[in-house]
């Protein structure tokens, strides 16, 4: 079952959002929100870069 927790499902509740990815979007992982959509295919130290952008963004956003 795929669980959607990024960009797409806080935008449908009405929250702005920020959708950061590692290529080009017609060239982006082909299991993006589907059934195998799972941890198996995530890379932990790319996924970590990204973690940064995210707290250098919500610092940004707080005026820090």
């Amino acid at each position: 079952m795929c669980t959607e927790i990024d960009h797409s499902s806080w935008k449908r509740a009405g929250y702005r959002s920020a959708f950061a990815m590692e290529t080009e979007f017609h060239s982006s992982n082909p299991n993006i929100h589907t059934s195998r959509d799972d941890v198996d295919g995530v890379d932990v130290t790319w996924m970590a870069e990204f973690a940064k952008v995210g707290v250098g963004m919500a610092g940004e956003l707080a005026g820090a």
